[in-house]
């Protein structure tokens, strides 16, 4: 018990180390900026685009304390099957599929298996109150026996949310329960243990006309949860992703917004269950606490038709190049995450963005088409510097893979219903709506090759500077 309360203190100060003090790097900060800097008198010379960086895991670590070790990235296996257990945030994933669509767009050549026992009527964890569940224990052989019956390789948990709502007094209750449900899924009589992948509760989300000391002081309130949450993953070697740091940030951005008279859209519903938006943006908190690369990419074209260093992300096959013509053959390493379903400024979107840029091109105004199809506009000054690619096939492609997803998540919730409520023994076979579902995910998240153009349609607007007076980065 000592050793215990010891890391619970220890996680508590690390994360409000973290959490409180110090201003949050950005999760999906934007990587174009020059490395090393220009120096000055040499603005002309583009430096190397800059590639996706290792990114650490881990508890945080304090000023003049030795680094830990970096992690590895997280890996999937071929074939593994991926289990969701958790409250509203994975409830949500269900219905969204934001998760699933990152996750299996990984590995495009790769299979696995999604489900998802969020609904499930014996999770009691996922009540806002867990005392009932903490007293009583007739909830979690059930459960288990669910877990069991499909034979995961990885558990994906995600539970505190609702809990940390209730405030400290819930926090006990919370904790007891949590620990007995992964001791009961690492026990499971499955061969190997599954592996864990813990996500931990969200910060607090106020409601409109909330002032920035109430957000302060519940954030502050609701952190140890999160603490209790990066505890399990530590005690156990299991992998852990930071929601409560990224959902801190959208809150506090939420209230400048709105204080700007610009708000941004709500993370979750009532506090507890992510909007579609929300959702989306957690899925970039799932990519960095795995350690994974963005899915995205950029690449640079010189006048000579030579590339800028540094691109990556796409697998060029074959490029022309004239004063006023570029084509480019590429396929993408991965799918860019789906678009959100509101309208926003998406190029000034702080996310993973893909960028082309073209250098030298004649005076004029161009248009990028993709397949064919019109995509956006820019000067040659904006191509000059760069532009910002966010829409298009591939993003079309990216919400076509959603769609399946969430279409095949009804189809299995609706089937395990009818097998939870048969005799004991093993289901039926799988339903063949949600085979075929499958087959068409795999499908759809394997990047197709495209052709992306950009052809002058006329003059620039007046005043638009001539190229040698642009520094591109």
């Amino acid at each position: 018990m000592r050793r215990y309360c010891c890391e619970m203190v220890v996680a508590g100060l690390l994360l409000n180390w973290n959490v409180l003090a110090q201003p949050l790097q950005d999760p999906v900060a934007d990587l174009f900026t020059p490395r090393p800097p220009t120096p000055p008198g040499a603005e002309d010379q583009p430096a190397v685009l800059r590639p996706p960086e290792p990114r650490p895991s881990g508890p945080v670590v304090l000023p003049g304390v030795a680094s830990a070790q970096m992690r590895p990235p997280f890996t999937l296996k071929p074939g593994e099957r991926v289990v969701f257990l958790g409250d509203a945030i994975l409830e949500a994933e269900a219905d969204y599929g934001y998760f699933e669509t990152r996750l299996d767009s990984h590995y495009p050549a790769s299979t696995f298996t999604f489900r998802n026992l969020s609904r499930s009527p014996h999770n009691r964890l996922r009540d806002a109150d867990p005392e009932p569940a903490a007293a009583d224990s007739g909830w979690l052989a059930p459960l288990l026996a669910e877990v069991r019956t499909l034979e995961p390789s990885l558990v994906v948990l995600s539970y505190g949310t609702a809990a940390a709502r209730r405030g400290s007094e819930a926090l006990p209750a919370f904790t007891n329960v949590y620990h007995r449900l992964l001791e009961g899924i690492l026990s499971l009589n499955t061969g190997t243990p599954p592996r864990l992948l813990i996500l931990s509760p969200l910060s607090f989300d106020p409601p409109e006309g909330a002032t920035y000391a109430e957000v302060t002081n519940r954030i502050a309130a609701m952190l140890p949860f999160a603490a209790a949450a990066w505890v399990a993953a530590t005690n156990r070697n299991a992998e852990f992703v930071d929601f409560f740091g990224l959902s801190r940030s959208e809150a506090l951005a939420g209230l400048r917004a709105a204080e700007s008279g610009t708000p941004r859209p709500r993370l979750t519903e009532d506090g507890v269950r992510p909007t579609p938006f929300g959702a989306r943006r957690l899925s970039f908190a799932l990519d960095r606490g795995l350690r994974w690369p963005g899915n995205n990419w950029r690449f640079g074209l010189m006048a000579d038709g030579s590339w800028r260093n540094g691109g990556f992300g796409a697998r060029i096959r074959n490029h022309t190049r004239a004063d006023d013509y570029v084509r480019v053959i590429f396929t993408e390493e991965r799918l860019p995450t789906p678009n959100p379903l509101v309208e926003m400024n998406l190029e000034k979107e702080s996310q993973p963005h893909c960028y082309i840029q073209v250098r030298g091109l004649k005076p004029g105004q161009y248009e990028l088409r993709v397949d064919g199809r019109a995509v956006l506009t820019g000067t040659h000054a904006d191509w000059h510097r760069y532009e910002v690619i966010c829409r298009g096939p591939s993003w079309d492609q990216a919400e076509e893979l959603r769609q399946a997803i969430m279409k095949k998540n009804r189809a299995w919730e609706a089937w395990w219903a009818r097998q939870r409520d048969r005799a004991a023994g093993q289901p039926a076979a799988l339903d063949p709506q949600i085979v075929e579902l499958e087959t068409r995910i795999a499908h759809l998240k394997k990047p197709v090759e495209r052709t992306y153009e950009i052809v002058r349609t006329g003059d620039a607007p007046p005043g638009t500077p001539d190229t040698s007076a642009i520094a591109a980065p």
